[in-house]
């Protein structure tokens, strides 16, 4: 399971994704330049997952997104 956040302006990007009752951390800071591209890994389960309901939402545990450097 990934989050990829991607920035589709012309300025350089900062921001703290927050995620909710995810057991490997509760924050991520992520700098991303212009039309850069970056992958936050919240789950990695090798071989078939059987019951998979909810890793198949579009963002599970992912709770808040702050822009940082913004006033």
């Amino acid at each position: 399971m990934t989050h990829v956040f991607h920035n589709r302006t012309e300025d350089n990007l900062t921001f703290l994704a927050r995620f909710d009752n995810l057991p490997f951390y509760d924050s991520v800071e992520v700098m991303l330049p212009p039309e850069g591209r970056h992958n936050v890994y919240t789950c990695d389960i090798l071989g078939k997952c059987g019951a998979c309901g909810a890793l198949q939402a579009a963002t599970p545990w992912l709770d808040t997104l702050e822009l940082q450097g913004t006033s």
